[in-house]
């Protein structure tokens, strides 16, 4: 092996090592990242499911009806004053 490429992969090793302990400083940093790209996959959901919701409403307007629609209860005879 010729000392240049000696001196190469001693220096790949160091800046492998160095690598390693950024990578550990750069713990926080990791965290945010996969926190951010948590919530861009939550607000992609969301925004799905309100876009077909509207879709929905649009195409067949039952959704809100059944939500939002008052509830009648049945009042038995034994009940009324």
């Amino acid at each position: 092996m010729s000392p240049r490429k000696a001196a190469g992969n001693s220096s790949h090793r160091r800046s492998e090592s160095r690598n390693f302990e950024n990578r550990s400083l750069n713990s926080q940093e990791d965290i945010m990242q996969m926190a951010i790209t948590f919530m861009a996959v939550v607000a992609g959901m969301i925004f799905s499911l309100a876009v077909a919701l509207l879709a929905e409403e649009l195409i067949f307007g039952q959704v809100f009806r059944l939500f939002f629609s008052r509830q009648t209860v049945a009042v038995k005879s034994g009940q009324k004053r």
